[in-house]
């Protein structure tokens, strides 16, 4: 995968401007290409104007007769090549050394941010809350701490994805501009705080310890399994092709129903909530395609949770289900081991059963989160209700 789809798809959609520009960089490299493509002879020229250059500063050069092996001193020397060189790379370096002071302000700003938490107060009203067991205290300091990591999780990544994205294009630059530039400027992203410092690892390393210690029994193993997040989910291919089955028979059932159009009201209560649940995976896929994070936004487990293809195979099989009772109901095909008026009933114990399987199928961890929902959505009224933020 190139490293462009590969930062898209990577990158935490709500840090995204403070990202390496890595495709205004990649434009700015077909510029330099279709410069050297238009004027090849000037090209030939400033190499060897280039080569003086170097000759007379003392600069250590490796094979002066090839080009593209030229190995700089220092980064001093570095800068006073790049000051030679064409309108187009200078452009390049400029951008370049543009994007690495935004990162580290950024980071910069993350760090004294995480720093800072570290010395907040508790609120008084907070810590005089006599109502409050010490269960639901404790499980709300677990909350905040895996949040916390999590946190630290994107900021980390951050921080990788950022020195990758300036290796791979200083390495293409080196392929397009034919001089070698990578080794000296990446001694310069290392002097800077972000790209040198070990702070982020030391407060992940101290949270894994003191998760470990209030959560685990002191078992260390365990505690960075509760805490790190999945980086990539699992995706079965078997999971569309089962949704189009479903749709596709779906369908053909429905094309066999007979006056279905004066039997619908008696399944419109089934369909409505199935359909409008089909809509939300619309939703979800959308939301993926557009780089929303509407997990963060929704508040789910970022380390349990269904993406759109998962979430729309429940509803499709629930969606045939509903089609082949409507067929055995408006076809009397079961009668007399299943009449007609008892079919809907039917429908809403197996709808049922599938919803409140004991089993670990159909995703049953999702399947209780939503139960779980709907009850704390019902008692929303007479309950005081607190969020993670």
């Amino acid at each position: 995968m190139p490293f462009a789809a590969y930062l898209e798809t990577i990158s935490i959609p709500e840090w995204r401007k403070a990202y390496i520009d890595y495709k205004g960089l990649c434009a700015i490299l077909e510029l330099i290409q279709k410069e050297q493509h238009q004027s090849s002879n000037n090209d030939q020229l400033g190499k060897y104007t280039l080569l003086l250059y170097l000759l007379i500063s003392r600069i250590s050069i490796t094979k002066l007769y090839v080009y593209s092996t030229i190995v700089f001193a220092d980064l001093a020397a570095f800068y006073n090549v790049v000051s030679h060189a064409t309108k187009e790379e200078r452009l390049f370096f400029f951008k370049l050394d543009e994007q690495l002071n935004l990162i580290s302000r950024f980071y910069n700003g993350k760090i004294i941010f995480i720093f800072f938490l570290g010395r907040l107060p508790i609120p008084l009203q907070y810590a005089k809350d006599d109502n409050l067991s010490y269960q639901v205290a404790r499980g709300r300091l677990k909350r905040a701490l895996t949040e916390f990591y999590r946190k630290l999780e994107y900021l980390q990544s951050y921080k990788e994805i950022n020195m990758v994205g300036f290796h791979s294009i200083l390495k293409k630059f080196e392929r397009v501009a034919g001089w070698q530039a990578k080794k000296q400027y990446v001694e310069k992203v290392k002097q800077y705080h972000w790209a040198s410092s070990q702070d982020l690892e030391k407060i992940m390393e101290d949270t894994v310890c003191l998760f470990a210690n209030e959560f685990t029994c002191g078992n260390r193993v365990r505690s960075a399994r509760c805490l790190k997040t999945m980086r990539t989910q699992k995706f079965a291919s078997w999971i569309v092709y089962c949704i189009s089955i479903f749709i596709v028979m779906d369908l053909d059932i429905v094309h066999r129903v007979s006056y279905i159009h004066t039997h619908l009201q008696i399944y419109a209560c089934f369909s409505v909530p199935i359909i409008f649940t089909l809509g939300v995976s619309i939703n979800m896929m959308v939301w993926t395609q557009c780089k929303v994070n509407y997990k963060n936004i929704f508040e789910l487990n970022p380390r349990d949770n269904l993406d759109y293809h998962q979430f729309a195979e429940l509803p499709c099989f629930m969606l045939l289900l509903l089609t082949l009772f409507m067929l055995f109901d408006f076809s009397n095909s079961l009668d007399p081991w299943l009449p007609s008026n008892q079919c809907p009933m039917t429908l809403f114990i197996t709808l049922l059963t599938i919803l409140l399987c004991p089993f670990n199928i159909l995703y049953r961890s999702a399947r209780y989160w939503l139960c779980r929902s709907l009850v704390s959505c019902k008692h929303t009224f007479w309950q005081r209700r607190r969020t993670r933020g």
